[in-house]
Parts: C-alpha cells; sequence; structure tokens
C-alpha cells in the first residue's frame, strides 16, 4: 500500500486526532462552501456583476469584462456547489480541491486593491492554501466516498482514474 506524506504525519502524531481534525476542515470548507452556493441559487437575479464591475488591479479590466456574464454566474453559483458537496461526500476530493484553489485565486485576484491592503493574506488565500492540503493528501479517504471508490477493480486497473482519487 501506497504511503503518503499524511501517513507518515498522522504516524508522528496522535493519528485520531489528526484525522479528526482533518474530517473537521473538510466539513468546515464544506459548509462554507455550499452556504455560499445556497445564498446566491436562492435570489433569482443573482448575478456575479456587482463584483465583477468593482474589480480591482492588474486584470481588473478582464475581470470588469466578465460582468453580467450568465456562464461566469453559472460557474460561482454550481462551482460552489459541486464543489461544496465533494467536499461534504468525500468524493473526488483532489479534483475539487484543484478547481476551488482556482476559484479562490481569481476570487483573491480580482479583487485585489481591498484584498492586499491589509497584507497579502486574506480568507481567499487560506481557503486556496487548505484546499492545497485536500488536493495532495487523501482527505476523501478518512470519512469519505473516495475510498470506496477508489477500491473498485475498475479504477484500481487504470492509473489515471486513480488519481482522481
Amino acid at each position: 500500500m501506497k504511503t503518503s506524506s499524511f501517513d507518515r504525519l498522522a504516524h508522528a502524531t496522535d493519528a485520531k486526532g489528526f484525522i479528526a481534525l482533518c474530517i473537521f476542515l473538510r466539513f468546515a470548507m464544506a459548509i462554507l462552501l455550499l452556504n455560499a452556493a445556497w445564498s446566491k441559487l436562492s435570489l433569482p437575479n443573482w448575478s456575479a456583476a456587482g463584483y465583477l464591475t468593482h474589480a480591482s488591479g492588474p486584470l481588473e479590466l478582464w475581470f470588469q469584462s466578465m460582468a453580467g456574464s450568465e456562464f461566469v454566474d453559472g460557474l460561482v453559483m454550481y462551482g460552489q456547489l459541486l464543489i461544496g458537496l465533494a467536499f461534504l461526500s468525500g468524493l473526488f476530493i483532489k479534483p475539487a480541491a484543484f478547481f476551488n484553489i482556482i476559484m479562490m485565486l481569481l476570487f483573491y485576484v480580482s479583487g485585489w486593491t481591498m484584498n492586499t491592503s491589509h497584507g497579502f493574506v486574506d480568507e481567499h488565500i487560506i481557503y486556496a492554501l487548505v484546499s492545497g492540503l485536500f488536493l495532495f493528501g487523501e482527505f476523501g479517504h478518512w470519512f469519505g466516498l473516495d475510498y470506496f471508490v477508489s477500491r473498485l477493480k475498475f479504477v484500481q486497473s487504470r492509473s489515471w482514474l486513480l488519481k482522481l482519487f
């Protein structure tokens, strides 16, 4: 069985406490994203336009050009929903974490002036870093569906597919 750096870290610490904390961290991120998605999906006319028209920083014109795009609105709403569901269920944690990192970095860069006015670290950076832990760890294997799916013969026989879990 493959040993990850998280396995080694878990053996060097209180394994049960470490794994419990990782599970709670995953659930906390899931709740955060699902709440963000729900707050958008429950408003019939929600749009990212209000946020994007006030974009600032080196890519402000690019972000401002996306204001009012239904495609971008859908990416934000349904992206947060799907990533939140992945974190909650423990299924497809790695792909969800990858896309959450991209989304959080885009949120960060789009609000550059506000996000960097009190230093360079804000909540988007913290969320991206936590998602980095999810991407490189096996967080879906702890009280998650990735553990079960990764053991299916169909998945086991395809190394490229196994990397998703």
